[in-house]
């Protein structure tokens, strides 16, 4: 894809001072695109993300022998593991351009 690279330059010379102003042929000048944070859409601005246990399945025991429940290593007890974002690396923000 090729891109237009053309762009009128116009000096004004005045007061002894010399002012250069840019025109771009093509309609409006081109803008430079902007970037902002916003809240991260994967962890909904929290930076981190929440599941059930998949050792416990959300239980917070598990099975020790054959009829003797013990509380989860994995979760602590609490059914439920936290883990950082991926999307936003754990800032809970993403950059975004537009």
């Amino acid at each position: 894809m090729q891109t237009r690279s053309l762009l009128v330059l116009i000096i004004a010379l005045g007061f002894g001072t010399a002012t250069c102003h840019a025109i771009w042929p093509f309609g409006d000048t081109p803008k430079k695109p902007t970037t902002t944070k916003v809240n991260c859409a994967g962890c909904r601005g929290t930076g981190r993300i929440s599941g059930v246990c998949a050792v416990c399945k959300g239980t917070g025991q598990r099975m020790s022998g054959l009829f003797n429940p013990v509380e989860c290593r994995s979760c602590g007890g609490s059914g439920s593991v936290s883990m950082h974002c991926h999307d936003c690396g754990g800032t809970g923000r993403v950059v975004v351009t537009q």
